[in-house]
């Protein structure tokens, strides 16, 4: 009887520790890569097209949120240090259909510039 117990058990555990992984959570699911490329339209000037291609069950705010992540990340390298979105990237600017995932940002190395007063 313990036997049978110790096996209801084991399988009891099994199916609870299996569902979990499967809980409906696609902003955490497995995720897919990013790929890019950068353009210099001037100087201290750039364009980065970013496409974050979608992993199993991924929802497009994962897709828009690992897209402005690796912008964050790629611009403060290029500029090294302090640099400006132009225009300030927004999460549902993504374009839909075969390239869903992908945005386009432009950035200013350095400080902003305010504007001058009248």
């Amino acid at each position: 009887m313990e036997r049978l117990a110790k096996a209801y058990h084991l399988l009891a555990m099994s199916i609870l520790l299996g569902a979990c992984s499967y809980a409906p959570r696609a902003t955490l699911a497995g995720t897919g890569s990013v790929t890019f490329s950068h353009d210099k339209l001037g100087p201290g000037m750039h364009m980065l097209v970013v496409t974050a291609n979608p992993g199993v069950l991924e929802a497009d705010d994962s897709l828009a949120g690992r897209n402005i992540a690796f912008a964050n990340r790629f611009a403060a390298q290029t500029c090294r240090g302090t640099f400006t979105f132009l225009p300030e990237p927004q999460p549902r600017q993504m374009t839909g259909g075969p390239s869903r995932g992908t945005s386009t940002y432009a950035f200013r190395c350095g400080p902003p510039i305010k504007p001058a007063r009248a």
